[in-house]
């Protein structure tokens, strides 16, 4: 019997531009708070409102928890804040869910549909947290057509759009459990390649994934620079954390134990493939998993009808977000050492489209049956 492919999706940039989502969605929300402190003759500072927002969201761990509101001390001298403060969240969201569709990458989303159709297997494996992943599954009309959501925790209660498509939090970083597990660390495909064995029951539920896999650092790539930036650099021993465990995750090689269950997880992991618009953080998760990497760089183009909404969505996500600026930073600069990044070769390129790799796979099989 033929064997269904199993394609995991970066979510941001990906499937959707979060780019002008995230940034025009909370500007609209912060946006209504400066008009009700006019209006009741409140002066608010706007550097310091944003700075505050995004120490609130690095300190709580999620750009979309609502409780961030609540540590903006700005935002404190208005009246009546808590009403202000919903009718602001219910905007934002409000505005969200219209971006997230009218800014969807319509003839991806449309393949993805036709691949679940013809039986194949669709997951998400995004940095969003789970509440955010959960709303945007539903507002790309992909509910039960993703079977699984990985994402980051969410710590608290949400409200699960999401009926019929799972939504997962990802292990904790198995070298530091205090940590969140993140790309490009290669057990984020892992983790789906255990459960996917589990979903089928062609493993006990009970194995972990220390018992079917094992990861080696590759001492050989060449990081040094890359470490000569951290320690140089004056951030907070919690950023340098961070940014260390992000240099091991680049050289984490995810390797496949030699186990009863060795054949069942090399099969799984042989009809993978990963799909994402980072061509470093993505290029070198499918790379040190050994998944063939589909390269979306369409979710970097940008086109004219856009340019306006796009700047103006970048800006008020780097100054808003509780981002990493220095590990976005480094990651950045690891993109223009071409020791690593020569060491990515995608197996696609899609330039528009998923359609174009789902087309190139056809004509391939077709090249196939008739050389």
């Amino acid at each position: 019997m033929k064997q269904n492919n199993i394609y995991i999706f970066d979510l941001h940039n990906t499937l959707y531009d979060e780019v002008i989502e995230f940034g025009l969605a909370i500007q609209e929300a912060i946006d209504y708070l400066f008009e009700a402190a006019e209006a009741q003759g409140h002066s608010i500072e706007k550097d310091i409102l944003y700075q505050q927002l995004s120490d609130a969201h690095a300190r709580i761990g999620s750009d979309w928890d609502d409780d961030v509101w609540l540590e903006v001390k700005e935002l404190a001298k208005l009246d009546n804040f808590e009403k202000l403060k919903n009718d602001a969240m219910k905007i934002r969201c409000k505005t969200s869910e219209a971006l997230t569709k009218s800014k969807a990458f319509t003839d991806t989303i449309k393949t993805i549909k036709e691949l679940k159709k013809a039986g194949n297997t669709i997951y998400v494996a995004t940095e969003a947290t789970l509440n955010a992943a959960s709303d945007a599954i539903v507002w790309l009309d992909l509910d039960g057509i993703v079977d699984v959501a990985y994402a980051m925790p969410f710590k608290k209660p949400f409200r699960r759009r999401a009926q019929i498509t799972k939504v997962i939090a990802y292990l904790a970083n198995p070298c530091n459990a205090s940590l969140s597990l993140q790309k490009p660390h290669p057990l984020i495909l892992g983790e789906i390649i255990l459960n996917e064995a589990k979903r089928n029951k062609l493993i006990p539920q009970k194995m972990t994934f220390d018992t079917v896999f094992e990861f080696i650092v590759d001492e050989s790539l060449d990081i040094l620079a890359l470490k000569k930036k951290i320690s140089e650099n004056p951030v907070n021993e919690q950023q340098k954390t961070q940014a260390y465990e992000t240099l091991r995750a680049i050289r984490t090689v995810m390797k496949v134990k030699a186990s009863p269950y060795k054949e069942v997880i090399e099969d799984i992991k042989a009809r993978c493939f990963y799909i994402g618009d980072s061509f470093f953080k993505d290029g070198f998760l499918a790379l040190n998993a050994n998944v063939p990497f589909i390269y979306a760089s369409y979710g970097k183009k940008v086109s004219p009808k856009n340019g306006e909404l796009h700047a103006r969505g970048k800006d008020a996500l780097f100054r808003l977000t509780g981002w990493d600026k220095f590990l976005i930073q480094l990651t950045q600069e690891a993109e223009q050492l071409p020791e690593l990044t020569e060491k990515i070769v995608p197996y696609f390129t899609c330039e528009n489209s998923f359609r174009e790799f789902v087309v190139f796979k056809k004509e391939d099989r077709c090249n196939e049956k008739y050389s």
